[in-house]
């Protein structure tokens, strides 16, 4: 079962070579070549415009159930290249999470709210901003089935601000 997502953040050219996506960087001496088989892979996404793949490549993703995507220069999703016959599996998995409970639903989303601003919190306390990490982390402890108060909402409101200074709004230009 696949459960790697790839991200080709640097140059490098893509290739299919026995069973899986061999990735080249560099040239001569400093050539680098590593090898990941197309099984464990999940998505591809190439965030860099130096990249060149093959049409094998592309073709084995797709039987392979693997979703490619390109990337702009903003770093946002721009492309995608899904498999056009799904696999049975994808959409048992589909149907059997149409069918939990409503209660299930809203108790899934309310962990994984709580882990997303736990995430936040942790990211935060690498860069030494303990208020605001604990500010998130009292946050998540109170996030209830459905995040029906939005408290994931009220952590990225302090979350971004947090991270990148209070001078920071979403849609400004940031040159990484």
């Amino acid at each position: 079962m696949s459960w790697r997502s790839i991200v080709i953040s640097q140059p490098a050219q893509l290739a299919f070579a026995q069973k899986a996506m061999q990735i080249i960087q560099g040239e001569g001496i400093d050539k680098k070549i590593a090898k990941i088989p197309l099984e464990g892979i999940s998505i591809l996404v190439i965030d860099q415009p130096q990249v060149s793949l093959s049409s094998k490549l592309l073709s084995a993703c797709a039987e392979a159930q693997i979703a490619v995507i390109t990337v702009g220069e903003n770093h946002l999703p721009n492309g995608v290249l899904l498999p056009y016959l799904s696999h049975s599996r994808a959409l048992k998995v589909m149907r059997a999470q149409l069918n939990l409970s409503l209660p299930t639903k809203k108790r899934l989303w309310q962990r994984i709210i709580q882990q997303k601003i736990r995430n936040q919190a942790a990211i935060l306390t690498q860069y030494q901003k303990h208020i605001v990490a604990n500010r998130l982390n009292t946050l998540a402890n109170t996030v209830r089935s459905g995040d029906s108060e939005n408290l994931e909402g009220q952590a990225a409101q302090a979350y971004f601000p947090g991270l990148f200074g209070e001078n920071f709004f979403r849609h400004q230009d940031r040159f990484l």
